[in-house]
């Protein structure tokens, strides 16, 4: 494992897939190449979502809405997890979200469900940036013949049209976004995933650099899969890690 800080990451990045001779880079989004601070907790977010859906005919206050949602939430993990009870395992919220509408109007579309999912992110979210180098550090990447992947802990239906807005769609050979796989990093699984989804690829392990923000996530992926790991410290890593002298 090697160690570097956010402010660092194109020459770290460059210089380790030079040293260790990497055909890929495997990235972690948020908190490595993305700065993002969401919020579902204030009251005002809830209100707010409850008035777009009554306005649509599906009647929830505030209130039950929120509670109806972590018990979705609860619901669809627990059968995904009883499915793979060896995994770690990730849901899509997508499902949640229809589900949360047809209880109400049983005439909802999953269009309707998915848009609605896409304000629930924009309304919850305080800002999404890329951060400083990121542009030129995947462009020199692809300059030096560096295949580079996404492997995310996230939604689809929230992060795919943040990857567009921020323009970082055209940077990847392929987009991993664990609500899509099943599974969630630090599972092999997730890794396996990727591995498996672009045959043509030929993508093997040991040939791959994996980047990320958490040890306990990226890091452990990595070693799980059998990958060269660069940890990068971004204001995004957990306080646990960066006060423990042993990572």
């Amino acid at each position: 494992m090697t160690k570097c800080d956010i402010k660092d990451i194109k020459a770290s990045v460059i210089d380790e897939v030079t040293q260790s001779r990497a055909k890929h880079a495997v990235f972690d989004l948020y908190g490595t190449l993305v700065d993002i601070h969401t919020d579902e907790e204030q009251k005002n977010f809830w209100k707010k979502l409850a008035k777009f859906l009554r306005r649509h005919g599906v009647h929830y206050e505030y209130k039950e809405l929120k509670k109806e949602y972590a018990r979705l939430c609860k619901k669809y993990s627990r059968l995904l997890q009883e499915k793979y009870p060896d995994n770690k395992i990730e849901i899509n919220i997508s499902d949640v979200f229809y589900e949360l509408c047809i209880l109400k109007n049983s005439r909802i579309t999953r269009e309707f469900s998915d848009a609605f999912g896409y304000i629930f992110r924009t309304e919850s979210r305080e800002y999404v940036r890329v951060y400083e180098g990121v542009y030129e550090m995947l462009d020199e990447l692809h300059a030096m013949g560096t295949k580079v992947w996404l492997l995310s802990n996230a939604q689809s239906i929230f992060t795919m049209p943040e990857l567009e807005n921020l323009d970082l769609v055209r940077y990847f050979d392929g987009i991993n976004i664990s609500s899509d796989a099943g599974f969630k990093k630090p599972d092999a699984a997730f890794a396996d995933y990727l591995f498996k989804k672009y045959p043509e690829a030929e993508i093997k392990p040991n040939e791959c650099l994996m980047v990320g923000n958490e040890y306990g996530s990226d890091g452990k992926v990595a070693e799980n899969a059998g990958m060269n790991f660069l940890y990068v410290v971004s204001n995004l890593t957990p306080a646990d890690e960066k006060n423990n002298k042993d990572l």
